[in-house]
């Protein structure tokens, strides 16, 4: 069986379903974005900060951003555990275009950076993907650890 294939760049590593595609944005100077996206409505997407700038509020700025974008959001907050890293954020529930879309926010530390990510689906996708998500973010954490 041929292994998944793998994002490698500025210190990030992560594999992904090779029928996802990974779509990078610009770096701003402050911090980088990859998104793996599934061939549906999925995507799993990561924003990587130097530890060095204040990233405390980051779940918070992001829920406030989703919130102005889709108007009334459900959110609980929610705190993750994948092999020793702790991940805090929210399970979100919220409707865009008739449909119900389930996300999650999380923010962790990862060796000299901070990580914000997001994971968002169909809320019937999201149950099919939501062991992907975890995957990739496994795979994300155990990967980037060993290039350091």
């Amino acid at each position: 069986m041929s292994q998944p294939p793998q994002y490698e760049k500025s210190g990030i590593r992560f594999r992904y379903p090779e029928n996802w595609r990974i779509v990078e944005e610009q770096p701003d100077g402050f911090s980088e974005t990859v998104s793996a996206q599934s061939p549906g409505s999925g995507f799993w997407m990561l924003q990587h900060f130097p530890s060095q700038q204040e990233t405390k509020d980051l779940v918070e700025n992001l829920l406030q951003t989703l919130r102005s974008e889709y108007g009334d959001i459900e959110a609980e907050a929610s705190q993750q555990r994948l092999l020793d890293v702790d991940l805090t954020g929210h399970d979100l529930h919220f409707f865009c275009m008739d449909m119900v879309v389930v996300a999650r926010t999380r923010r962790f530390s990862l060796g000299n950076r901070c990580c914000l990510l997001l994971c968002q689906a169909e809320d019937r996708e999201f149950a099919e993907l939501e062991l992907v998500f975890d995957a990739i973010t496994t795979s994300l954490i155990s990967e980037t650890r060993d290039l350091s």
